[in-house]
Parts: C-alpha cells; structure tokens; sequence
C-alpha cells in the first residue's frame, strides 16, 4: 500500500485549488531508504585512525600472547608468528584499500567505475563470485554465507565478558559467572545505546578512549623497556628468552595447536581493514619486548599484561593485588573502547547486510532513524541505523546467554576461535583469491580497472590467501586430547530478491572522486517477482548494483 501526501496549492491563475499527489518512498512498506550523512558528520582523518586503534589494540593484544604461547611452546617460533602476523596485516590492509576504492562498480557519468561503499568483506566476494546465485547478481550464495557468519558471530561478545572480568578484578571483587555475564550485557547495551542516542556522541567517546589507550599502551612499553634496564631489580629475562639454545627449544609438534595459535595471532592483528566497514561516511575518502619469562606466559590462566605489571609496578608497592588490579583496568578501557567502536563498525555491515534482503524485518533493521534526542534539533543531529544496532545487541546478548554453562574465558575463547575461523580466516582467503582471480584472468581487464601496481597486489594477495588458508585447513587435522571441542550449530536462513536503485555524486561536488550518497532498496517476494514481465526484469537486472 503506497502512502501518499496530498500537497494543494493555490493557483493564482485560475482561481481553484488543485491536488498534487506525491509519493514518498520511504512510507513504502517494502523500501529501504539510506543517505550518505552530510559532510560535517561524515568520518575526519583522526576518527579512522581511532577505529583502526580501537579495534587492534583491543583485547586480544593483551590475551593472545598466552595462547599463542601455549600453542607454539617457543619464544622464537612466537616471534616468527607476530612478524608473519605484520606481513599478513600489511598484505590485508594493501588489499583493503584496493577493493574499498575499485568495488562495487557502477556506471556514473557515463562510465562504469568503482565507488566505495559501506559494508568491508560484505562486498568483495559478490563481485569476483556472482554464482552460485539465486537469479544473476541477486541472492548470491556467497553473500548469504557472509551473512550468516557476520550477524551471528560478529559482534565480539566475548570482549564484553572479558570487559567484566576486568571490571571485578579491577575492584577486587570475587568473580561470578552471573556478575560477568551481567556486566558484559551492561556493556553491550551502554555500546549500542550511545551510537543509537547519538551518532556524534559514540564517534566522540571512540576517539577520547583511543587516545587513552594508545597513552597507556606507551606507558606499558616505557615502563617494560625501564624493567629491561634494571630500574625495578628484577631478573634481566630478555636475555634468556631470546638466547640461541633457548628460543627454538622444544616446540611443539601438533599442526593444530599451530593452527590454533596462528588464528589466535590474526584475530589480534585484525581490525586493520575496518574503514572499510564506513566508507560510505568517510569525508575526502581517497585522501585519507617482552619482560615476562616464558614459564610465566605460558602457564594456565596467564596474561603477559599482568606478568608485566607484576614485575614492575609491583616491586614498588607492598600490595600483591596491585599489579593485577591495575592491569585489568588498563584492559577494561581497552575492552571499552573496542566494544564502542565495534557496535558502530558492526551495525554498519549488518546494515548493509539487511539490504540485501535475506532476513525478514529488511525495513526495520536496515533503514537510518532518528536519534533519540528530542531535545537536539534536527539540524545538529544526523541519523543512526537503530535497527542494525538492535540486531547486534540480539545476537550479542544471545551469545553470552547460550554459552552460559560455560566458564567466561572458556566462552571468550570459544567465540574468538569461531569468529577468528570463520569471519577472518575463511572470508580473508576468500578475498585474496577473488584478487588473484582478478589479477589472473584476462577477461577481467582488472588492470585497466585498478590503479593498483600489479605486482604488489598479486603478492599481498598470494600472502594474504596463504596466511588465512593454512590455519583454516590445519584446524582439521585431530588434535591431541586436551584442544579437543565439539561445537555443533545449526542455522537456517531464508532469501527474498531486491532491487537496489543507488545514488551518486561527487565528493567534493566540483571536482573529487564519485561517492554512493544515497540509497533505495525495494523488496520483492518470489511470488510476486514471477509475475514480472521479461522487460520489467530486465529493467531491474540494470538497476540492481553489486
């Protein structure tokens, strides 16, 4: 039912009043509407740089090192995985950067180019493998596998319990899987609420929490590099650590522990591709050791962060909590500050999800609304994804009630390993293959469509293949008793057809690179769309934008 808005007017002329009718998309029960925030909202260069902060120096910077530890049980074998993680993250991010300005592609001014927008991962494999498909470029296979994987498992939920945990440490209070998981609900709510109340206000606190965590992140390594020096007189262990007869010392030999840890050391280092997940609100695009023994990170339950505090600010206070205590609010800010980013990032690429019309609800879950915030007036407010923020905060609270009988580590670990295997690991070969495949395959012309040096793409993306492909097939080799999990699941998803009628223009308006600045999807049942005629389908399959 079309939701029409009747405008009458006076015409001076004739002398009578006449009736113009005037139909708003976005009173169509199955449209989407979505437009680019205006240019004083839109994404500085600092706030990238505090996405990317946020979101690598997160949690896991800090309980990585353990498992990865463990897993290899070598200081220098664990070295030689932080440096392939850096090549890993510096081929990613190169291959980013590539597909974030060259796809989707559509035709503007007369010539089909890319045009970034929002969405990251979401993109990429809809363009180098548009089949298997529901009808050519609609309902892509690849996307619902995205999809899934996405929405359920991306939302860092494990974050939120370590939040907590770090929280009752901090205060030194007994820790209870109840108070955690409460706490870890707390947070996922306080994350969504001040990107759904304000826009302004989330970008704002992610960018303050940014600079403070990079401040104590600096403080942690002058005061490492002190404790090297011999300023706490504490035993000198880098020197054993990294000695010749001690750094490849008995490693170990189970492939899955190796697989394990590597994920583990990737899920660490990832967050360098997250712009990615905004570019549709990002201004002027296109312009823009160790002081710990190896005992001591290896043992059941240990953090290289706390080894450290304990080996330093603890000589200088007579109070045996104090190390820890200051440790876990170091990470609780960190955690924080993840969370808040992560629920604006996340709610973004959900959005982006919904409109491709695979879940039910498209129209709640995937249009803008307004703030929260009667009081503001409208002209110092831009609009938030409510929806999508809700559908993150559902499966986010979901995760932490269903995994309940577990202990809050074990979930966090649980969950890291999931999303590490599925959204990192097996999306990222994904990419790096459709890359070579577009590198490759010469009735692409992809070098007449990239500006990228050749070269340098191909590598990142054999680099990028290999580092996320390996650890993802080694996960399948038997490991021994004490990794054994079973984590069985089932989901099933159901599809409609869209059809997508983008906008564009340049950015700046004289001269700069086109931008997507709007949006309409409209959502078709299969009963309905089989009624169509041959033209009418044809007409759609043009306006379609993938």
């Amino acid at each position: 039912m079309l939701a029409l808005r009747f405008l009458e007017y006076i015409d001076d002329d004739s002398s009578f009043n006449s009736v113009i009718f005037e139909i708003l998309l976005e009173n169509i029960s199955n449209s989407i509407i979505t437009k680019a925030p205006e240019e004083r909202f839109r994404l500085g260069y600092w706030t990238v740089v505090g996405l990317i902060v946020n979101r690598v120096i997160g949690t896991g910077i800090f309980d990585s090192p353990t498992t990865i530890m463990i897993g290899t049980s070598s200081t220098g074998v664990t070295l030689l995985f932080w440096a392939a993680g850096a090549v890993y993250t510096i081929a990613g991010a190169y291959l980013s950067v590539e597909f974030g300005l060259t796809t989707p592609r559509h035709k503007f001014e007369g010539m089909k180019q890319g045009i970034p927008r929002s969405g990251e991962t979401l993109n990429y494999p809809q363009y180098v493998l548009p089949w298997p498909a529901y009808r050519h470029r609609t309902v892509l296979l690849i996307t619902c596998m995205y999809a899934a994987a996405y929405i359920v498992l991306g939302n860092m939920a494990g974050n939120y319990l370590i939040f907590g945990i770090r929280i009752l440490e901090a205060a030194n209070k007994p820790l209870t899987n109840s108070e955690v998981r409460e706490l870890a609900v707390a947070a996922a709510t306080f994350g969504c609420a001040i990107h759904t109340f304000s826009r302004r206000g989330g970008i704002w606190l992610g960018n303050v929490l940014a600079i403070v965590k990079v401040c104590m992140l600096l403080m942690m390594v002058i005061i490492s590099m002190r404790a090297w020096g011999g300023v706490f007189g504490v035993p000198n262990v880098v020197e054993q650590n990294l000695a010749a007869q001690n750094s490849f010392a008995k490693p170990s030999k189970d492939p899955y522990v190796y697989a394990k840890a590597f994920l583990c050391m990737i899920f660490a280092w990832s967050g360098f591709d997250q712009p990615n997940s905004v570019l549709g609100e990002v201004g002027r695009l296109r312009k823009k050791m160790i002081v710990a023994p190896k005992e001591e990170q290896t043992k059941a339950g240990g953090n290289v962060a706390l080894a450290s505090c304990e080996r330093t600010l603890g000589t200088v206070s007579k109070d045996k909590l104090l190390p820890n205590r200051i440790r876990s609010a170091f990470m609780a800010i960190s955690s924080l500050s993840n969370i808040v980013v992560m629920n604006f990032l996340a709610a973004r690429v959900k959005q982006e999800i919904v409109k491709e019309g695979i879940i039910p609800w498209p129209k709640f879950f995937g249009e803008t609304k307004k703030p929260l915030l009667p009081s503001m007036s409208p002209q110092e407010h831009s609009q938030t994804p409510f929806g999508a923020l809700f559908l993150h905060w559902f499966f986010t609270v979901l995760l932490i009630a269903v995994t309940s009988h577990l202990t809050p580590t074990g979930t966090y670990t649980l969950l890291v390993d999931l999303y590490a295997y599925t959204v990192v690991s097996v999306f990222g070969f994904v990419v790096g293959i459709g890359m070579l495949r577009l590198r490759l395959s010469k009735t692409k012309s992809w070098a007449t469509k990239s500006p990228f040096w050749p070269i340098l793409s191909i590598i990142s993306a054999l680099i990028f293949a290999l580092g996320s492909g390996c650890p993802m097939e080694a996960s399948w080799i038997p490991p021994s008793s004490e990794y054994i999990k079973k984590t069985p699941s089932a989901v099933a998803w159901s599809t409609t057809p869209v059809q997508k009628v983008p906008e564009f223009d340049r950015d700046p308006p004289s001269n700069g690179p086109p931008v997507q600045v709007h949006e309409t999807v409209f959502l078709a049942w299969v009963a309905k769309e089989n009624e169509s005629t041959d033209v009418e389908m044809e007409e759609r399959r043009s306006m379609e934008s993938f």
